[in-house]
């Protein structure tokens, strides 16, 4: 962002009557012309009422705003503008309406042309001797019959007006050295040929450009011409820049005035808005001259779910943007034009009763910067010229063995930085001289970070030496020494025998994320917890498992099988943990088949099935997309299945380094296929909920796994096969390769079981309802066994809670078979107390109660 202050006169008591009283004598050469903006000009008998409720806000706006705004202050305000155009001293040359003159939203074609005409008749009908010059606005046209009826009705009033016949929604008219150019600025076509035919074809000395819709935009909104095509955006700006013309806009409902650098020199553009809502408001609200990301904080209500690209578009232009201001001042504004002097000022007026608010010089001064000696001069803000009444930053720094001594011409003193008010045409200049008897030691920290120099200097004699440390800031580290110095340390010696520069570059230290994947039996912790560290940070994981379970092994950026492991955080990583049933058993099995397909026609009936990778890529079209199968037989699987997880190796092949994909695991209907015969066009239909997904990076280190157990469980009960599919979610048009069947590291798909079916309540039957049992013994000390039934296979939870409902520990939470089930809680590091239990299974929930007593 971009703050500009510009010189503002406040004309309050006496001084106001002295100025107004000074303008009563017109000074030669000088004419003016009154500003209009949006006026929305609304009788409600000029709306289909049945039609515009179902409009939604636009029937409050009309009810609530409009309307009342036109009963209660129109013709006051229109007969304050006739008083205006009536001073002499003001030499009025006409009255420019910058567009939604009328309201619309009619309704009906009648009832639209009856607005028309009101709105038109009303401007007539105080007998205004100077003409008036209307640009059209979107409200001109909205709602049935309202884009015709203005056509019908306020071309001819122009045409009347200018005596200059006017039949399009492009019109021009001249008075004198003055060019006004009315533009559609919805005809985007059209618009830029227009313009540059009239601006170049023309001797007039002040050249005004009237549109509704601003070029450059002056708030939150952004609405303004070409906003979608910055090219063509920037090709009309600069043409009506190289042009010399000032633009007047409206639509935006702000009083604003601002001048953006261009390559062919400043680019002026006026906004107005007349829609008087209180008479009374005479003081501008809402008022700032800082220009960037804060106006969309101004206005927060318009699309806020778009405001970082807002934001980040005003921040782009604050960058060329050199004086601005912007305010809620409804009411009106007089542009005063000097052809003698080429004096260019606006008056704002605020509410009704003649209040000026602010005066602004829009005339252009230069700023010429000369030096004597070695060094440079730098103007913020940069530009060849600049509006009167800007204030421009100046800061000069002698080269390197050279130091500034002061300021001549048009400043005076050594005060560095010094600002400058542009009142007139400047020249100054930057006297700097060589240092003699000495050395220099000049620094510069590029980024966040600090230098601690000592002895303090910049200036030393021969042979001094000098400690120079590098602080970096929190989240930041010294990427290196630049100039002067060379390398990473922080802290270097230096002997003063020349003059030195030195720069140290900081830079932000990387941070990377630690995904944990979902253990079922167990749980991951991170020490340091949180999910995003600092690069190079060491982290402990640990695997917590469920009681009666221990870890089998870690898959992920971890490989090793010990409860705490640490990873070295020089990238994002995901890990998971696989546990075992401490008197379960684990089975391992290989795939009966495994291959990938891929997409398009050249691919539909390529066989991939041989290839010792199987590969998943979510491309942009079917061309490049690529989804594995693999199928494992599970006949000889014995006793009730715990968990099941697919494991794959990932093979390094394509993608970049350190770069990750994510692939996701489906079920794959039908085991009829075979790898010999996999081609895309006949492959297996692929479920539409993923079950599991896994990130992965590109190194032969990594195993990625997938949770099956649902799957797996209810293939157990059906015909002993189980299909599954993979495809990569990222949609990043990069592949991930993993090793198939036809390689030693081969799928695998582990299966732990506890060993034995579920042992059932009644003599092996399989029991007929879910049943939560009172444990044993209660009260108890330390531990006690509790025993539950299922008489489907599913999903149970079963948990202990103390008697804040504060969750104390995890019994159960995985996929049971269908029996009857006894695990034992064991309360020795808990204080005596009530406590409950809580089994959930499907739609089935029961809570009983248990005692530890101690």
């Amino acid at each position: 962002m971009k703050k500009i202050i510009l010189h503002k006169i406040a004309l309050t008591g006496l001084f106001l009557m002295a100025f107004l009283t000074g303008l009563n004598a017109q000074t030669p050469g000088e004419k003016s012309f009154i500003i209009m903006g949006d006026t929305h000009f609304d009788w409600w008998e000029d709306h289909d009422s049945t039609w515009l409720a179902a409009q939604g806000d636009d029937y409050r706006q009309v009810t609530q705003e409009y309307v009342p705004n036109t009963r209660n202050n129109h013709d006051d305000f229109i007969s304050e503008i006739l008083a205006m155009s009536q001073k002499p001293e003001l030499n009025v040359q006409g009255v420019i309406q910058l567009g939604d003159l009328m309201e619309g939203l009619a309704g009906r074609a009648d009832l639209a042309l009856n607005m028309a005409r009101h709105a038109t008749g009303g401007l007539r009908a105080p007998e205004f001797s100077v003409p008036w010059l209307i640009t059209r606005g979107n409200h001109d046209q909205t709602g049935p019959g309202q884009a015709e009826a203005y056509m019908q009705v306020v071309p001819p009033f122009i045409t009347n007006e200018i005596g200059k016949s006017v039949t399009s929604k492009f019109y021009t008219y001249t008075t004198g050295d003055v060019k006004i150019i009315s533009i559609d600025c919805y005809d985007t076509g059209n618009l830029i040929p227009f313009l540059e035919q009239e601006l170049t074809n023309t001797t007039a000395k002040f050249k005004i450009v009237a549109t509704h819709m601003p070029i450059v935009p002056v708030s939150g909104r952004l609405w303004n011409i070409f906003e979608k095509d910055s090219l063509k955006r920037d090709e009309l700006m600069n043409l009506i820049a190289k042009n010399n013309a000032i633009v007047l806009a409206g639509h935006l409902h702000k009083y604003s005035v601002l001048r953006r650098q261009t390559p062919y020199g400043p680019f002026i553009q006026i906004a107005v808005n007349s829609v008087i809502r209180d008479r009374n408001k005479n003081t501008p609200s809402a008022y700032t001259t800082t220009y960037g990301s804060n106006l969309v904080d101004m206005e927060p209500g318009f699309d806020p779910s778009g405001a970082y690209s807002r934001k980040r578009y005003l921040d782009f232009e604050a960058g060329f943007v050199s004086d601005f201001r912007m305010a809620d001042m409804p009411g009106y504004a007089v542009l005063l034009l000097n052809s003698t002097t080429g004096m260019i000022k606006l008056q704002a007026y605020c509410g009704l009763g003649q209040k000026m608010s602010e005066e602004v010089l829009l005339t252009s001064y230069d700023l010429n910067v000369n030096k004597t000696g070695s060094g440079t001069v730098t103007k913020t803000p940069e530009a060849p010229n600049y509006l009167a009444g800007s204030t421009v930053t100046l800061k000069a720094e002698g080269d390197l063995g050279w130091k500034f001594e002061g300021w001549t011409g048009g400043l005076s003193g050594n005060q560095n930085p010094v600002s400058i008010l542009m009142d007139g045409n400047k020249t100054v200049t930057a006297l700097f001289t060589e240092i003699q008897g000495q050395f220099e030691l000049r620094t510069e920290a590029l980024g966040n970070g600090t230098l601690e120099v000592t002895p303090a200097g910049p200036y030393y004699a021969a042979g001094t030496t000098v400690t120079v440390k590098a602080h970096p800031k929190t989240g930041y580290k010294l990427e290196s020494w630049t100039e002067g110095a060379a390398g990473k340390d922080t802290v270097i010696t230096l002997t003063m025998n020349s003059h030195i520069k030195l720069t140290a570059l900081f830079s932000k230290i990387n941070t990377y994320k630690l995904k944990t994947g979902k253990a079922e039996h167990g749980t991951i912790t991170v020490t340091p917890q949180g999910s995003e560290f600092y690069e190079f940070t060491n982290v402990k994981v640990s695997a917590v498992p469920e009681t009666g379970w221990e870890l089998l092994e870690w898959t992920g950026a971890l490989n090793g099988k010990s409860l705490n492991e640490t990873l070295y955080m020089n990238g994002n990583k995901e890990v998971k943990a696989i546990f075992k049933k401490t008197d379960g058993s684990v089975q391992t099995i290989k795939p009966a088949e495994d291959g990938y397909v891929r997409g398009g026609m050249m691919y539909a009936d390529k066989l991939f099935g041989a290839d010792t990778c199987l590969r998943v890529l979510e491309g942009t079209s079917d061309t490049y997309r690529c989804r594995s199968f693999i199928k494992f037989p599970m006949k000889d699987i014995k006793g009730n299945i715990l968990s099941a997880t697919l494991k794959l190796k990932v093979r390094p092949k394509s993608l970049t380094s350190g770069t990750q994909a994510r692939a996701d695991l489906y079920e794959a209907s039908g085991d009829a296929w075979h790898e010999s015969d996999l081609r895309w066009k006949a492959s297996p239909i692929i479920g539409l909920t993923s079950l599991d997904s896994c990130t992965v990076i590109d190194s032969e280190t990594v195993t990625g796994s997938w949770d099956v157990t649902a799957l797996a469980i209810q293939e157990q009960k059906n015909d002993s096969t189980l299909s599954i599919a993979l495809k990569d979610k990222s949609g990043s048009n990069v592949s991930v390769d993993f090793y198939s069947r036809e390689t030693i590291n081969s799928p695998e798909l582990l299966i732990v079981t506890d060993n034995t079916s579920a042992v059932s309540e009644s003599g092996g039957e399989r029991p007929r309802n879910f049943a939560l049992r009172q444990n044993y013994p209660n009260p108890f000390n330390p531990s006690s066994k509790i025993t539950f039934s299922v008489p489907v296979a599913g999903h149970v939870k079963l948990k202990v809670f103390n008697i804040l409902g504060n969750e104390v520990a995890v019994l159960v939470n995985g996929y049971k078979a269908a029996g009857s089930y006894t695990v034992e809680f064991n309360g020795a590091g808990l204080p005596s107390g009530v406590y409950f239990y809580r089994m959930e299974a499907g739609r089935f929930t029961d809570t009983r109660k248990l005692i530890l007593a101690k």
